[in-house]
């Protein structure tokens, strides 16, 4: 499997680490991770730094295994989110650490993948969205955490796309459409698209990334169970989207009945009210 990458990314080199491992054609290692914070920078480095380490000794011990590297990759970032979460509970003077990132292990034709802070996923499969995820900041304490995994099979052609922004608050279902498009005409000019769009809308500082993955080669080791799992959330995201869609489209005629049913409403309420204050005739019997 070949994987053509290309990125956009908004902060200076001391303030994001990227990390890249070809362990074979089979099994490769992503992960990027970016520190908004300025204090303890460098310390938080080296726990991504260690992190990546003790998983490239560990994997390569396995003798790339594809099950034990899967059980490796997820072992290894429960490890770093524990190693994160002591950290900062040490620090008294930061309230939050704001980290925002991903990691990504393709196995095969396998996905695994996991988020850190306000990161969008999109996978574009035969030029259409496949998929769809805003991960979204987890305030639960003073430092986000690596998500649990997502995972799934690829094809030859699949687009991966992650951008440091939650993308729901950005893009509507038009500018989705419009990608498709530029995406069918030109694949090579996604991330510049995306780009345009995010900085006309977006300060530079909170857009933070762009990084596209355009996967080549032959599916092999396929897992049904993980591409059931994935293409039911493809499913209930394409679902939602075409809802929203079809709501964007006839928002006019929406509006025109949501109006027409709240006055047929308060007509009632007016003629219930008139018809309870009216007098009522009372009878008296001879006793």
């Amino acid at each position: 499997m070949q994987i053509k990458e290309g990125k956009k990314i908004y902060k200076d080199a001391e303030h994001y680490i990227d990390v890249q491992k070809h362990f074979s054609d089979e099994i490769q290692c992503r992960m990027f991770v970016e520190f908004p914070t300025e204090k303890f920078v460098e310390y938080q480095k080296d726990l991504i730094q260690e992190f990546i380490a003790n998983l490239v000794d560990d994997i390569e011990t396995n003798e790339y295994d594809m099950d034990q590297t899967r059980s490796k990759c997820e072992l290894a970032l429960q490890d770093l989110n524990t190693k994160l979460k002591a950290f900062a509970d040490k620090v008294r003077d930061v309230e939050y650490f704001e980290i925002k990132g991903y990691f990504q292990m393709t196995i095969g034709m396998m996905l695994v993948s996991s988020m850190i802070g306000n990161v969008n996923v999109m996978i574009f499969r035969n030029q259409k969205m496949y998929y769809n995820l805003d991960n979204g900041a987890k305030v639960r304490g003073k430092i986000d955490l690596f998500s649990e995994f997502i995972e799934g099979d690829l094809e030859s052609g699949d687009e991966i796309v992650y951008i440091g922004t939650k993308i729901s608050d950005v893009l509507d279902p038009y500018d989705i459409k419009e990608l498709e498009e530029v995406i069918k005409r030109e694949p090579q000019h996604c991330v510049a698209f995306i780009n345009e769009i995010l900085c006309a809308r977006l300060e530079k500082n909170s857009i933070g990334f762009v990084t596209s993955y355009a996967i080549s080669g032959h599916l092999k080791h396929h897992n049904p169970l993980a591409s059931e799992k994935f293409q039911a959330l493809a499913q209930k995201m394409n679902f939602f989207r075409e809802w929203k869609l079809n709501i964007f489209k006839n928002k006019y005629q929406i509006t025109v009945a949501l109006l027409s049913v709240f006055v047929l409403f308060m007509l009632y309420s007016l003629l219930a009210q008139i018809f309870q204050q009216a007098p009522k005739e009372v009878y008296v019997n001879s006793q």
